[in-house]
């Protein structure tokens, strides 16, 4: 007999999300530790009970958030950079994608309260440059390039209103983001980047240009209509 995998058959609920639960699962029980590889794709849908098509599907989104990386010609591996506890995890057992949003709203607005009026020509710089890569990487229909340019994006933009090194608001940031985007990740590849980016362009737009003029309900307008598009979106998930 052979060496169990740790997978089990897909039951029930969607064969997306079970795929991603028992692969997080694993992960947290450190069945699959950072570095490991996971079994080929033939093996792991024939243990899942799954087609190919929905594995490869599954891995992409896990490939978004960081958890796995693809390996040209290797294989799939759990990442090294591993993450905290409650990342992304969060999605799937705590609190609503919807709340996870509002949270991330929250938080930046609150960080544009407090900073606003520090911010410099360098700082509105740094953000269009997060910007421009993001624009870059649409027009080479890199999504993964577009998708970590707007990761950056935000972590910069927390960076430059509290004007100090803070990991655990940049931690906490960044597992929001993550978070988000495995919500979401079923649209990754499809109606949420190919129809919506212009849409997204925009608003981190309107974001910059309240920066520029130093005005906080212009801030708190963008960022709203900003995470208000990721809810609309989450809704028709």
């Amino acid at each position: 007999m052979g060496k169990t995998t740790g997978f089990a058959k897909i039951k029930t609920k969607t064969k997306y999300s079970q795929i991603i639960e028992q692969i997080l699962d694993l992960i947290q029980r450190n069945v699959y530790k950072p570095g490991d590889r996971l079994p080929n794709e033939r093996l792991l849908a024939e243990e899942l009970g799954v087609s190919r098509g929905a594995l490869r599907e599954s891995l992409k989104g896990l490939i978004v958030i960081g958890i796995i990386e693809s390996r040209q010609g290797d294989g799939t591996y759990i990442s090294r950079k591993q993450i905290g506890p409650n990342h992304a995890f969060i999605v799937l057992e705590n609190t609503s994608a919807y709340r996870i949003v509002q949270l991330r709203r929250l938080i930046e607005i609150g960080c544009a309260a407090d900073g606003i009026h520090s911010v410099t020509d360098k700082d509105i710089q740094a953000l269009e440059k997060r910007l421009a890569q993001m624009k870059t990487a649409r027009e080479k229909k890199n999504y993964d390039g577009y998708l970590k340019a707007s990761r950056l994006f935000h972590s910069d933009l927390a960076k430059v209103l509290i004007k100090e090194t803070n990991e655990p608001l940049e931690n906490l940031m960044d597992q929001l983001w993550k978070a988000t985007n495995l919500a979401i990740s079923k649209e990754i590849y499809n109606d949420y980047i190919v129809e919506r980016i212009p849409e997204y362009l925009s608003a981190h737009q309107k974001i910059i240009d309240a920066f520029k003029i130093k005005s906080f309900d212009a801030v708190k307008s963008a960022l709203t209509a900003h995470y208000q598009g990721i809810i609309d979106q989450l809704e028709l998930s």
